[in-house]
C-alpha cells in the first residue's frame, strides 16, 4: 500500500478521480472521513511523559474532514468488523470483572477476549481502512491502493492546471 499527499492540513479535501481509495476499482461511491491528526514529534513525548504528550496533543491537534471515492460494501465491512470488536472488548472485560467477583478460578482468562479483540479491531483497520495523517502542513493519505494513488495524483494535476489556467502546462 502506498500513500499520496492529498491536501493542507485543517481544510475540508474532495479527493479527485473514481477509483476506490483502497481497493483500486472504479466506483461513484464516496465515504467523508473525519477526525484530527497531530504532528509526529508529538509522540516522542509519550516517551518522556504521558501527561505532556496528552497536553500537546490537544494542543497540536488539527481537524480533517476528507471526502474519498471507496466502495460501500468495503467501507460497510470495515464498521461491521469494527463494532464486533468493540462488543467482543466489551464482554471480555465484563466476563472477567463477573468471573472475579464469583470467584471462578483463572477469571483473568476472559481478558483474552479482550486481547483478541484489540487484536481484531488492529487488523481490520490496516487491511480495510485507509489513514490520514500529517507531514508538516501536508495531509496524508495512507495505506492507499496503488492504482488509486495514481488517479489522485492525475486528479489533482489536472486540477491545478484548472485552477491556474494562465500557467502553462509544461510549468505547472
Amino acid at each position: 500500500m502506498a500513500a499520496v499527499v492529498i491536501g493542507r492540513v485543517g481544510t475540508d479535501v474532495v479527493v479527485p478521480g473514481e477509483v476506490c481509495v483502497k481497493t483500486g476499482v472504479r466506483t461513484r461511491e464516496f465515504v467523508v472521513l473525519r477526525g484530527s491528526t497531530t504532528p509526529p514529534w508529538v509522540h516522542v513525548l509519550l516517551i518522556v511523559t504521558i501527561v505532556g504528550w496528552l497536553w500537546a496533543s490537544a494542543m497540536a491537534a488539527r481537524r480533517y474532514r476528507v471526502e474519498v471515492p471507496f466502495v460501500h460494501r468495503h467501507w460497510d465491512r470495515w464498521q461491521r468488523i469494527r463494532r464486533a470488536a468493540l462488543l467482543l472488548g466489551l464482554v471480555g472485560v465484563i466476563l472477567a470483572c463477573w468471573a472475579s467477583v464469583a470467584g471462578v478460578p483463572h477469571s483473568a482468562a476472559f481478558l483474552g477476549l479482550t486481547v483478541g479483540a484489540v487484536v481484531l479491531g488492529v487488523g481490520n483497520s490496516l487491511v480495510n481502512t485507509v489513514g490520514v495523517t500529517q507531514r508538516g502542513d501536508l495531509l496524508l493519505l495512507t495505506r492507499v491502493d496503488p492504482d488509486a494513488v495514481g488517479a489522485i495524483r492525475a486528479g489533482m494535476t489536472a486540477a491545478r492546471r484548472v485552477s491556474h489556467p494562465d500557467v502553462e502546462a509544461g510549468s505547472a
